[in-house]
């Protein structure tokens, strides 16, 4: 699987301790478009990330479960024109012409600043959707195989590193590389405007949009 092996080369920087530090200690906001992962799953996922506190793997920020999503397109590009309510209503259209999307997270891996939960569309869905919201900020198409697999992976983060050790939580997402963690149909995309560890108190919504065959909530 690509994120493995992107993972596989971040585990040897991180065992010695090269990991990104204090990247959550940031007021900057984004504008982002995503895929919340269902409460359930993100229960579970948060319940098991909780281990690491008792192994050593202190001193790092945890997601709470409510803040678990996956990043479907930064959106920052346009956001000056979030405000025009006929801009809100032509991204919704392209964003309701994609049908919903068979999601799964699958294992725990690393990059330099956050341990993640693999995210994958088994369906197309994923791409379709990445696809339609590149038309709509106006940027190129993807192209090429790389590309085509990339756009059906994605992340959802449940740690950033900060000043405690790296390593626990490096074999900690070891033991855990291609374990089941959950799967979805995800029939909405949210806008939202948030700080990179997307904190319920700096996480504003603007917009949920339904997919094809469902209703605006």
């Amino acid at each position: 699987m690509l994120w493995n092996a992107l993972a596989a080369r971040h585990i040897v920087g991180l065992g010695v301790g090269r990991a990104t530090r204090n990247t959550h200690r940031s007021n900057t906001t984004y504008l982002t478009t995503v895929i919340r992962v269902p409460q359930p799953i993100a229960q579970v996922i948060a319940r098991s990330t909780r281990e690491l506190e008792s192994r050593g793997g202190k001193g790092h920020f945890l997601y709470p479960p409510e803040s678990l999503h996956v990043t479907a397109l930064n959106l920052d590009p346009i956001a000056s024109r979030i405000g025009d309510p006929d801009y809100l209503a032509s991204l919704a259209e392209e964003i309701k012409k994609c049908s919903p999307i068979s999601m799964r997270l699958t294992g725990m891996n690393i990059s330099d600043a956050t341990l993640f939960a693999t995210a994958e569309a088994s369906d197309g869905g994923l791409a379709a959707l990445r696809a339609r919201l590149r038309i709509a900020v106006g940027l190129p198409p993807s192209s090429g195989a790389l590309a085509a697999r990339r756009n059906e992976l994605g992340a959802a983060n449940v740690l950033r590193f900060g000043d405690g050790p790296v390593a626990p939580v490096v074999r900690w997402a070891v033991q855990r590389r291609g374990l089941p963690l959950g799967a979805w149909r995800a029939d909405h995309v949210e806008l939202v405007e948030t700080n990179k560890t997307f904190a319920p108190e700096a996480t504003r919504v603007l917009a949920v949009f339904p997919l094809a065959g469902h209703q605006a909530r």
